[in-house]
């Protein structure tokens, strides 16, 4: 576990703001052993002095997201900080240990739900008029609807203009309906992975009137409980634009003169091997949320007839082009595709893999403390009333009591479990969904004023005789009834 921030400046023999690459290199010895881990194992009650209303309590924490994987920031942290100036690759080895670099074809597809278009009809849109559907005779058209019908779909085209129709009756100029029985796959005759003209692209029309244009073909189908859905099947290379572009600022590419482009890579290839290595619908293997990676395709737009906004972005493109088919695969046979999740800033350390697609190790991350970030150390303050409203059986709101964290890095890491307690009852939940109902930008936080779990405070160094090249013994619990710790002391001298 890492020192308290006063045992930090007084160790190092300062007192500014401590920097975690810098100091570990010049002040500390760090041994890893096992983690701190277990519901029970380690209390830290909080518990405020009465039970009122009006009560606050104060949250510090670090990061933002789940921590696991690759920190966007930290990617950028060690991309541009002169300290670091780490190429791509070595950004990913730091973060998805238990993987190497793997190639995939540069013509692989992947299949993407639109979650704005469930149970709603597929309406599509051109202005080039060069719209056709597989196997329905007739266009090339402006615009093309598909409604789910009780045996399949029913298909409309229409060649004068781009309409994005209501879901009543079609008005103007449309064809005869055409039965399908299957899906039905939208397409423009225009090549999509090359088009710079995005009126030439299928744009595809949103209940609320705004529309997206994609690359790729746009395909009304069933998923297994017969829901319509509405998928994009796409050149993952051609994905990957607007996905880094809306995952990372396209303005990092040029930050410390360029080198913010190592950044831009390294999220090229996490996105790319997170998407293929999803598998979540029978239709489609992964969606357009945030839930899985945000995508918006190549331009929006508000409305029809209005223009468009560009999601794809120079830099962006290139850091995708640059890495053209790289992934990352699990170091073991059969090497699948691995899970490379990522967030947007881990705090300083990051949270181990969940799943054997997922086998990194929890690591320090120095370059998530670079100055531009704004969640390495974040804090909020919660109402007694708040917290009451999310969790009501416990009556009024009166201490939060940490059960167990993950063992990594200040307070003793991130909250796995904390009991909510108050004038009728208490609730157990875990860190994150104690996180998701309060809002708070991540699971690693500390009730302000309150003791961290810091078993290393209370235990004597060891003599400064490594057993191992640059680590320390750590005592264990002498009644055996906790692991051992990872523990960072001062170097000797």
């Amino acid at each position: 576990m890492l020192l308290s921030d006063a045992a930090r400046a007084h160790a190092c023999g300062h007192g500014r703001r401590y920097h975690l690459g810098r100091w570990l290199r010049a002040c500390v010895v760090v041994v890893l052993l096992a983690a701190v881990a277990g519901a029970g194992a380690i209390v830290a009650p909080v518990a405020t002095p009465r039970a009122a209303a009006d009560v606050t309590i104060t949250l510090d924490g670090h990061g933002y997201g789940h921590g696991i994987g690759l920190s966007q920031w930290g990617a950028y942290g060690y991309a541009v900080e002169d300290e670091f100036s780490w190429p791509y690759t070595e950004i990913l080895d730091h973060y998805y240990g238990g993987t190497i670099a793997g190639t995939v074809p540069v013509d692989t597809v992947i299949t993407v739900r639109l979650q704005a278009l469930d149970n709603a009809q597929t309406a599509v849109v051109s202005a080039t008029g060069r719209l056709v559907v597989d196997g329905v005779p007739g266009g090339p058209w402006k615009s093309v609807v598909a409604r789910e019908t009780a045996t399949g779909y029913s298909v409309w085209g229409n060649a004068d203009a781009e309409v994005c129709p209501s879901t009543g009756s079609l008005s103007g100029n449309w064809s005869a309906p055409t039965a399908v029985n299957t899906s039905v796959t939208i397409r423009t005759q225009a090549n999509s992975s090359t088009a710079t003209d995005y009126s030439a692209l299928a744009s595809v029309c949103a209940p609320n009137g705004s529309l997206r244009a994609y690359r790729g073909v746009i395909r009304a189908i069933n998923d297994a409980n017969g829901l319509a859905r509405t998928v994009n099947e796409v050149p993952v290379e051609q994905y990957l634009r607007s996905v880094i572009a809306k995952e990372m600022s396209p303005s990092w590419g040029a930050a410390g003169d360029g080198k913010g482009m190592e950044a831009l890579k390294a999220q090229a290839v996490a996105a790319r091997s997170y998407g293929l290595a999803e598998n979540r619908y029978t239709y489609a293997k992964t969606c357009d949320s945030t839930s899985c990676q945000a995508y918006y395709g190549a331009a929006t737009r508000t409305s029809v007839g209005s223009g468009f906004s560009q999601v794809e972005y120079p830099l962006t493109d290139q850091a995708v082009l640059d890495t053209a088919g790289i992934v990352r695969r699990v170091a073991t046979d059969p090497w699948p595709i691995a899970y490379t999740m990522f967030s947007a800033s881990s705090g300083g350390w990051t949270a181990p893999g969940t799943s054997s697609l997922a086998p990194f190790p929890a690591v320090i991350d120095g370059g998530d403390d670079t100055a531009p970030n704004p969640n390495h150390d974040w804090s909020a303050t919660l109402t007694g009333n708040a917290i009451a409203a999310k969790y009501p059986t416990i009556g009024s709101f009166t201490s939060l009591e940490v059960l167990a964290r993950n063992g990594y890095g200040d307070w003793g890491g991130r909250v796995t479990s904390l009991r909510v307690a108050g004038t009728s009852g208490s609730v157990t939940v875990t860190g994150d969904a104690f996180r998701s109902a309060m809002g708070l930008k991540s699971n690693w936080f500390n009730v302000r004023g309150s003791a961290p779990l810091d078993r290393c405070a209370d235990l004597v160094p060891p003599a400064a005789a490594p057993v191992a090249a640059g680590g320390l013994v750590s005592p264990a619990d002498p009644d055996g009834l906790l692991p051992a710790l990872r523990c960072i002391w001062p170097v000797a001298g």
